[in-house]
């Protein structure tokens, strides 16, 4: 069943989605507020202190995104160490919608944010705590909804076009 405009952002995204990764952020971001920080969140707020091509065995996204929100707030909290997986995490799922409506159409894209969103694995291991998995999941997702665009153009047959480059570029 596709969307009816009345029940659509101007955007065009189904409110229900609107309000399902709006309320999945305000869980994640209070248990992001109430959770103390982690071993491994401590590490990589140190890599985020001293940077390194790679810290050990963690690539610099993982810094880059543990950095975000001390960069953004000039404050240093759990909270602000977790607002860059908290950002992917919208990022990721809008993707994630956007792939879904456009292979199977805006009922399945619901879907697939719904399970991404309410899944209780997922609401720990991602776009909650700081974490490598944050910017893999992101960087997949763009892969993944470029590929589709690529691959499944609409009303044409295939021909390869820059999208091609684009993919091996994420």
């Amino acid at each position: 069943m596709e969307t009816d405009k009345h029940m659509t952002t101007p955007m065009g995204w189904p409110r229900w989605v609107v309000g399902l990764l709006l309320g999945s952020w305000g869980l994640r971001l209070l248990i992001a507020w109430l959770l103390p920080p982690g071993f491994d969140e401590a590490y990589y707020f140190l890599y985020t202190q001293h940077w390194d091509w790679s810290y050990f065995d963690h690539p610099v996204m993982v810094a880059v995104t543990t950095a975000l929100g001390p960069w953004l707030t000039g404050y240093i909290s759990p909270l602000t160490l977790r607002l860059g997986a908290l950002g992917l995490y919208g990022l990721s799922t809008g993707l994630l919608y956007l792939t879904g409506r456009r292979l199977f159409g805006a009922t399945v894209g619901m879907w697939g944010v719904a399970i991404a969103s309410l899944c209780p694995l997922f609401i720990f291991s991602f776009g909650l705590l700081a974490a490598p998995d944050n910017g893999l999941i992101f960087w997949w997702s763009a892969v993944m909804y470029v590929a589709v665009l690529e691959i499944f153009p609409v009303g044409n047959a295939y021909r390869p076009t820059a999208k091609i480059a684009l993919i091996g570029l994420l």
